[in-house]
């Protein structure tokens, strides 16, 4: 808590705008883009892989953020402030930093995939700018971030040494395993705790949320993934067509993840499993069927002769 303390004491209205940006480096909306474009139009096995990084880091953190159920710094010591306008994007627990963590799996990932020495560092910056800014802005301690970081990194490692291997079949199937393995255990252990029956507090509901959300994504992208390698699928297209695939699909998408909520949560009477189902849909919509309408994009919007080196 010292050093938030002194951190606490460089603030500014600029430098609070300035990591306010920063943290957002770390956040749901950046890294859902990010993966997706890469799936959609870039290359649908780096896709795969960054999903996995990203999925299994974030199961890994929620886990221990419901076991551990460290509180926030400003709970903690009742002293300290945090930056006002970070405390609506810092609900549930505070350890680990799950900004930290998505952050390390995603700019991880794409460090592995990505051969260009600048990028990579601008990777590696990013990573360690969102860790920083979680404690600038006073909503985790340095453990939060520290532990964040190597929760995000560990399943970037294993994407490395997987997509360096002579045969990657054995790897994929294991990281598809230990994934499911992961989520499951997760979300018994929430339906189990008996913080479960005697009045959960809000974290905890936040918790068992999540893990819901975690094991139904988790079972749609390996059934996903597993599909995808019997029956590829092309990425490049023209780029109207990639535009027009990634606008339409994004929309399908958000459709899926914000406009079935409360019609699911209505027909499973309030329960969190209605969680589970919407993204279960969300990730075989994303990584399965909407792959197979990229034909159909390829086909309406064909690239002109010109594009192609010939002339009229």
């Amino acid at each position: 808590m010292k050093f938030l303390h002194v951190l606490s004491e460089l603030r500014s209205p600029f430098w609070d705008s300035v990591f306010l940006i920063l943290t957002e480096f770390g956040g749901e909306i950046l890294f859902t883009v990010f993966i997706m474009v890469t799936l959609w139009c870039l290359d649908r096995r780096a896709g795969y892989w960054m999903f996995f990084a990203w999925i299994f880091g974030s199961a890994s953190s929620q886990f221990l953020k419901v076991c551990c159920a460290v509180p926030r710094p400003w709970v903690r010591d009742p002293a300290f402030s945090p930056v006002e306008e970070a405390i609506a994007d810092a609900g549930g627990y505070s350890f680990p930093s799950g900004h930290t963590q998505s952050a390390a799996g995603l700019y991880g990932s794409a460090f592995v995939f990505i051969k260009r020495r600048w990028l990579r560092a601008v990777f590696v910056v990013l990573t360690l700018l969102t860790g920083i800014s979680r404690m600038y802005l006073g909503v985790h301690t340095p453990a939060d971030v520290a532990v964040g970081l190597l929760i995000g990194v560990l399943p970037v490692v294993y994407m490395g040494l997987a997509v360096r291997a002579g045969s990657e079949t054995a790897w994929r199937k294991a990281a598809q395993g230990l994934l499911l393995l992961l989520c499951g255990a997760f979300l018994l252990y929430c339906l189990l705790s008996g913080r479960a029956k005697d009045a959960p507090d809000e974290f905890f509901l936040e918790g068992l949320s999540n893990a819901w959300k975690l094991a139904g994504a988790a079972v749609g992208f390996v059934i996903s993934w597993a599909w995808a390698q019997k029956h590829p699928y092309e990425t490049k297209a023209p780029l109207p067509a990639q535009v027009l695939k990634c606008l339409v699909g994004g929309a399908i998408a958000l459709g899926i993840k914000s406009g079935l909520k409360a019609p699911l949560l209505l027909l499973f009477g309030g329960s969190a499993a209605a969680d589970g189902l919407r993204y279960f849909l969300l990730a075989v919509f994303a990584c399965l069927l909407w792959p197979k309408t990229f034909s159909f994009w390829n086909k309406l919007i064909k690239p002109s002769k010109k594009a192609n080196g010939k002339t009229a």
